[in-house]
């Protein structure tokens, strides 16, 4: 934004308003003796170039969003979407899974070992569950696929909680000690709220001043390790079916008319975007003005995992796992290069911008993470506020350009709907 200081309409452009007429005669000053403007005379100039360079400012923004935002004239389009599906799938997808796999058998090992007496180091039991929430809050954005069939989404992370439903029914398991969720194939047919992350957060940290009950101690182990072998197998379903050969990918690679899921490629990019889009709008900026409350005095509870204070970590790989799919899952390649393609300069510079300003509100909620994560911060909460609204402009550019370049209506409100 170009902004115009009084102190820039001194001398030489006092003099030149008033040098010959002026092509805009509204703004010209007449001579007057020893060749000073009237300090009253100065003000009204300032006024009216000011409200002159908010006009031209607002023209060009109203020409720069029809540019972005008018549909294209042909259906042809510069977006390269079929290698946009192997680049999501390879880049971002398909790691991204397999990360998610290896850390809940991970999890799976050290609460073995840690509840067998090998190894009692809770802070390695910790590491390894902010890894495994870590993972998760990465390849969340991926909410559409296997991860939507069979609750499989819910089973992994059960949020929002606002009724405490699994809060209340994981106290009861703990009072009851029953038996039967501690044997995984039991568990996964239970209820979702007690079977994924918000459940072993839970189990493992229960909050009250840990008994030195031996039974206790015994059944919370294998509770925890029944919901840690139930989280393993869904992301190794996940990761199978993302997997080379898996039927995920063969139905993310190949769209047409024998494929049940995708009849053309645009009907995956549009699911991939529309992804985006719910993650942007929803998942992280919801999260982080929680996060900017909980700063402003409201209790951490309304967060997840707020209650052991791991809010912070889930919320920032969910970042994480935006920034990488933007520029490493297809999208930032595909951009480029239909801005190229299609002479659309303007494509490029959003496309640079975008991955700019993701990467920033990155750096700023990592730096924000090393600071206290209770207690009133009002400089904390500017830069939350500030990260938040630098993710709304990236979504309405995302929306944008894509839209343009691929020839797909996304509209304003693209995540509802078909």
């Amino acid at each position: 934004m170009i902004l115009l200081e009084r102190s820039s309409l001194g001398g030489p452009v006092s003099q030149g308003l008033r040098a010959g007429p002026s092509p805009l005669g509204w703004i010209e000053s007449p001579p007057v003796p020893g060749g000073h403007v009237p300090r009253s005379r100065m003000r009204e100039i300032v006024f009216r170039l000011r409200w002159l360079l908010a006009v031209i400012m607002l023209a060009c923004a109203g020409w720069a969003a029809h540019v972005l935002l008018a549909p294209p004239e042909t259906k042809k389009t510069a977006f390269d979407m079929r290698a946009f599906l192997r680049l999501s799938l390879e880049g971002f997808i398909r790691p991204g899974y397999a990360d998610l796999l290896a850390s809940a058998r991970r999890m799976e090992t050290t609460i073995r070992t840690h509840c067998d007496g090998t190894d009692r180091d809770d802070a390695r039991l910790e590491n390894a569950f902010v890894s495994l929430l870590a993972g998760w809050g990465r390849i969340e954005v991926v909410d559409f696929g296997p991860v939507a069939e069979n609750d499989r989404q819910e089973r992994l992370f059960f949020w929002p909680d606002r009724q405490q439903i699994g809060a209340r029914q994981i106290h009861r398991l703990l009072a009851s000690r029953d038996s039967t969720v501690t044997v995984p194939e039991n568990l996964a047919g239970r209820s979702v709220a007690i079977q994924g992350l918000t459940a072993l957060d839970r189990v493992l940290w229960p909050g009250a001043t840990p008994t030195n009950d031996p039974i206790d101690r015994a059944y919370r182990c294998a509770f925890a390790a029944a919901i840690a072998s139930n989280i393993a197998t869904i992301a190794g379903d996940l990761a199978s079916a993302w997997s080379p050969g898996g039927a995920a990918s063969q139905s993310w690679l190949n769209p047409g008319k024998t494929n049940p899921r995708y009849l053309e490629p645009a009907e995956a990019v549009l699911a991939a975007t529309k992804a985006l889009n719910r993650a942007l709008e929803r998942t992280v900026a919801d999260r982080l003005r929680l996060l900017a409350s909980t700063r402003q005095g409201r209790s951490e509870a309304i967060l997840p995992f707020g209650r052991t204070q791991r809010a912070n970590v889930l919320v920032q790989a969910n970042l994480e796992g935006l920034t990488r799919l933007f520029a490493e899952g297809g999208y930032r390649v595909a951009l480029m290069l239909a801005a190229t393609r299609g002479g659309v300069t303007a494509v490029g510079s959003s496309a640079r911008i975008v991955e700019r300003e993701l990467a920033t509100s990155l750096a700023t909620l990592r730096s924000l993470a090393a600071l206290p994560a209770s207690g009133r911060d009002d400089a904390a909460v500017e830069r939350l506020n500030g990260v938040v609204q630098s993710l709304g402009v990236s979504r309405r550019q995302i929306a944008a350009i894509v839209g343009q370049t691929t020839g797909i209506n996304l509209g304003f409100n693209f995540s509802d709907g078909d």
